[in-house]
């Protein structure tokens, strides 16, 4: 799944309705991302957390510099698999 623009307290409270299906998928492409709150982080814990549930493990594949920052104060980064953006892998195509 592609998300783009804030993951924020706004959004968050859009999608509460729909975690059930959204938690259901266990890859995130994060690439478009321009922030993410303490609520966005609270959701993708959860998130990661439910996938945790099924035995699965929740990736972010190009997560934005600031939240694999909130990832380490938070000593969450262990909830997630973390997949660096193609540009990461010296691909540059």
């Amino acid at each position: 799944m592609k998300l783009d623009g804030p993951i924020d307290a706004a959004r968050v409270n859009a999608w509460w309705p729909e975690r059930a299906s959204l938690f259901a998928d266990q890859h995130l492409d994060l690439q478009a991302v321009t922030t993410v709150d303490s609520s966005g982080l609270a959701f993708l814990v959860h998130w990661a957390k439910a996938c945790r549930a099924t035995g699965q493990a929740l990736c972010l594949q190009g997560a934005p510099r600031q939240l694999r920052g909130m990832l380490a104060l938070y000593a969450v980064e262990p909830l997630f698999e973390l997949a660096p953006t193609p540009s990461e892998n010296g691909n540059n195509n």
